[in-house]
């Protein structure tokens, strides 16, 4: 049983990981029972692909031939990172260590991925999931403080918006000029919404009172053309059959909303009636998708253990 769900656990569920922590951190003010429960559930997939990791180490690294999905492997290390600040709650060193570890693994596997696709550089290995790569990395900001590491998550931040703005004219051109999007691929393209996003939330998490507001204005607008773009492109996404890499839909719409949230507070127009609605509207197509994804992964665990109990009983 155990064998069987491994097998059967690949590297893009850690996004979904991923999205559960960042929707747990989002919806903390409306349940504290809400928030420890999709902890929780992030810290189990977490736990479930870290072991999948010892078990199945040879198929991992044959999965990390294919860039597309070396991509998405920095996720494990964001989920890590935002986890560790749940973990925080209960063991203060504990957390600080799967913080720093988590985040330099991440920088070591950015490294190895250059090394690998960058340097024998070819336009159809370049794909959205490149975004995951070269930014995300800034998930380590949101938790900086939390462990008193404010100034490098400032450090974090610029490398991070220097990095965006150099691949984001690259994957653009890939995916608009050159194309040819196999359709395990095309989930993939959610995550254009994410980095800008994701800068948003990350800058206003260590720079609070010294934030520079045309910067913030900035990649808003990144963020509300590559927002609609993604909403444009759900339903064809929905339409495909399932494929692992759904969980590409998850993270960007729930880092979506927390950026809208918190720049509303920013601002201070959360109580706007307009941008109030807009605001919980994000919120809940981010739950909605991410709880349809979640469902659909427990729907291929649950079609791979049916097989092999009914294989046991033959």
């Amino acid at each position: 049983m155990f064998k069987t769900i491994t097998r059967n656990t690949h590297i893009p569920i850690c996004g979904l990981a991923l999205a559960i922590a960042s929707m747990a951190n989002l919806l903390a003010p409306l349940s504290n029972i809400v928030y420890h429960l999709l902890m929780i559930t992030s810290l189990t997939i977490i736990i479930v692909f870290s072991l999948t990791l010892i078990e199945d180490t040879n198929r991992i690294k044959e999965d990390l031939e294919n860039p597309l999905v070396f991509g998405v492997f920095p996720t494990y290390f964001m989920a890590l990172m935002l986890l560790s600040g749940y973990i925080e709650h209960f063991s203060h060193t504990l957390g600080y260590i799967i913080w720093g570890v988590a985040l330099v693994a991440n920088i070591i596997a950015m490294f190895i991925f250059s090394k690998k696709f960058l340097f024998n550089f070819k336009i159809k290995n370049v794909f959205p999931t490149w975004f995951v790569l070269f930014v995300g990395f800034l998930v380590g900001c949101i938790t900086s403080p939390l462990f008193g590491m404010e100034e490098i998550g400032k450090v974090l931040f610029y490398v991070g918006f220097i990095l965006y703005m150099l691949v984001l004219p690259l994957v653009i051109y890939r995916v608009f000029k050159v194309k040819q999007l196999a359709d395990p691929a095309k989930p993939s393209l959610a995550i254009f919404c994410a980095p800008a996003n994701l800068s948003i939330v990350a800058y206003l998490s260590v720079f609070k009172e010294q934030s520079n507001d045309y910067l913030l204005l900035f990649l808003l607008v990144i963020s509300i053309v590559t927002y609609a773009g993604v909403l444009i492109n759900i339903p064809k996404i929905l339409n495909l059959d399932f494929y692992p890499s759904f969980s590409a839909l998850t993270f960007p719409l729930v880092i979506s909303a927390t950026s809208y949230m918190k720049l509303g507070e920013h601002f201070g127009i959360s109580e706007n009636v307009v941008f109030h609605y807009i605001s919980i509207a994000t919120i809940v197509l981010a739950v909605v998708v991410v709880s349809y994804i979640f469902i659909l992964f427990c729907k291929h665990y649950h079609r791979a253990i049916s097989s092999y109990v009914f294989a046991k009983a033959e």
